[in-house]
């Protein structure tokens, strides 16, 4: 529990004693105050237990070199005549004695709050849940993409610009899977601005919602990265900046930028994809 010094109503009488009251680890009003015998410096007794937890001993916050606690009835009884109200908005003045008791069970807006809450938290957690399942679907393949309205263009998630439907002439390579095609009447998707071509393999794939776990398009870089380990002493992720040893950990490269991309850093752009899928507010 904390308590706001906002929360007083009867100020006149809260302020003589302000600088007394306050916890200097929390900054609220003191719950249950515990004081430091050296300096007499008062705090929450949660804040301080905590405190002396953390630090492994029975050390102050101000540096007293053999600091010892005591509950302190004075600042107890200072506290007595200041009353609060309930930031539940129940409008009852609460004597300081009784706020522990008051937020705890009887507050008459407590059971309200509560139930209103858990219907409002639980609604949106169905709401979430049935987005999640539908992405995971996605992402495992078992719910087909929506197919292009017009045949003769793709637009693909490995790739920035729309694909045309392309019938090539010559000798040419699929950008996905490195298949070479030779015959004239293989169709491609192409992209005449970077020279960018799926197979109809690799489209039938993307369409069916399959990932294809060896390439990966980033925010970070315009170009398709490849699953890639050169043989390097090291190397560095050009988005955390993390050095890596060979073959300590996958790199998604770009061999024409000399890009590199860290394993961990795709997962977290992957979630972060994910999440704004779901169109969280």
């Amino acid at each position: 529990m904390y308590i706001e010094p906002e929360d007083v109503i009867n100020k006149e009488a809260f302020k003589p004693i302000e600088s007394n009251v306050i916890c200097t680890i929390c900054n609220g009003i003191v719950i249950n105050p515990t004081q430091c015998k050296e300096c007499e410096n008062c705090f929450c007794k949660a804040c301080i237990d905590e405190w002396i937890e953390k630090k492994g001993e029975s050390s102050c916050p101000f540096r007293c070199p053999e600091a010892s606690f005591k509950s302190s009835r004075f600042i107890n009884n200072i506290l007595s005549n200041i009353k609060f109200k309930c930031h539940n908005g129940c409008n009852v003045e609460i004597p300081y004695s009784d706020l522990e008791a008051h937020y705890k069970d009887k507050c008459p807006s407590l059971k309200i709050n509560y139930k209103s809450k858990y219907l409002e938290y639980k609604n949106k957690y169905e709401e979430l849940l049935k987005k999640y399942n539908e992405l995971e679907k996605q992402l495992k393949g078992g719910v087909p993409k929506k197919n292009n309205k017009n045949d003769s263009t793709f637009e693909s998630r490995y790739h920035t610009h729309p694909l045309n439907k392309a019938v090539n002439g010559a000798l040419w390579i699929c950008d996905i899977c490195n298949t070479e095609y030779t015959s004239e009447s293989e169709v491609s998707f192409r992209c005449k601005l970077c020279n960018f071509d799926i197979c109809k393999n690799c489209k039938s794939l993307e369409e069916s919602g399959a990932t294809i776990d060896y390439v990966f398009l980033s925010k970070s870089h315009p170009h398709l990265l490849k699953d890639e380990n050169k043989k390097d002493n090291t190397w560095f992720c050009d988005v955390c900046s993390k050095s890596y040893k060979r073959n300590n950990s996958k790199r998604f490269r770009c061999s024409e930028c000399n890009f590199n991309l860290c394993d961990d850093c795709k997962k977290k752009e992957e979630l972060e994809r994910g999440l704004n899928n779901l169109n969280i507010d």
